[in-house]
């Protein structure tokens, strides 16, 4: 579920706060805001690093190339042997009539 700033009144007024806030502040505290949210988003992307890090070693230990390849060669093989016989099925009605 979406949540918007809409359906919280408490959410929109420290919003709304928030922006005099910063439309009343100094300079040197813009930046200190800013390198603050900046040093929260770093945090942010490196436990979204960790989480693909945990996400590639589970998707390594999954079946490799080389480990379904045989897996391949058969399902094709059995295709291509349903295939060619509705072809040659057809064919032959088709031949015979």
């Amino acid at each position: 579920m979406i949540k918007t700033l809409a359906a919280e009144p408490q959410e929109w007024e420290k919003f709304r706060q928030k922006t005099q806030d910063y439309n009343a502040a100094t300079t040197d505290d813009k930046i200190e805001a800013l390198r603050s949210t900046v040093s929260h988003l770093n945090g942010s992307v490196m436990a979204m690093q960790q989480t693909f890090q945990h996400l590639d070693r589970e998707i390594s230990k999954l079946v490799t190339r080389s480990e379904f390849n045989p897996v391949m060669y058969i399902v094709y093989g059995i295709c291509c042997s349903i295939i060619t016989g509705a072809v040659f099925y057809i064919l032959s009605k088709a031949l015979l009539k």
